[in-house]
């Protein structure tokens, strides 16, 4: 069985920037770094993901929960 990833993310300057704009807070090139350093990881749990992909499961295939 294939074990390779099926859906990868990609996140760019521009969405630390939405969200720094949508704080209200200034957009400058020290903030984007700072806002980027601090959201490392912040993605890394994915229990909720996995649980979303096993309920997803269940409702495909017509089990009840």
């Amino acid at each position: 069985m294939d074990v390779g990833c099926w859906y990868t993310e990609s996140w760019c300057d521009e969405d630390l920037e939405l969200a720094l704009e949508n704080a209200e807070i200034p957009v400058t090139e020290e903030n984007i770094s700072k806002l980027g350093e601090a959201c490392k990881g912040i993605f890394d749990d994915k229990s909720e993901r996995n649980e979303m992909i096993a309920q997803m499961a269940r409702e495909t295939f017509g089990k009840e929960v």
